[in-house]
């Protein structure tokens, strides 16, 4: 997120794709596409949108249940998992990977 912000940054100060790209030590055609998301997206905010791939193996809700047991043992993820287990009722390969 920061080198994206510093792409725009340069790029508002006037400082070509080429003299970014260096800066950045990185292909200019990966500034140029980051520059065009920005300016597509309204220059407004953070251009990035949701990605495809496996969906999420917990709800917002059972995340949130996850965090305060974690907060209180966290050193004891298995713990919090089989009590997560007993709560949705998941079969083992459901549960997510820590």
């Amino acid at each position: 997120m920061r080198k994206r912000k510093r792409i725009r940054l340069l790029s508002v100060g006037g400082y070509t794709i080429d003299e970014t790209a260096n800066i950045f030590k990185t292909d200019r055609r990966a500034v140029s596409s980051r520059i065009d998301a920005w300016v597509e997206s309204g220059f407004d905010g953070s251009p990035d949108s949701p990605r495809s791939g496996r969906p999420e193996k917990l709800t917002v809700a059972e995340k949130n249940k996850a965090v305060e047991p974690l907060r209180e043992n966290p050193r004891s993820v298995k713990t919090v998992i089989a009590e997560l287990a007993v709560i949705r009722d998941f079969r083992r390969n459901n549960l997510p990977n820590f």
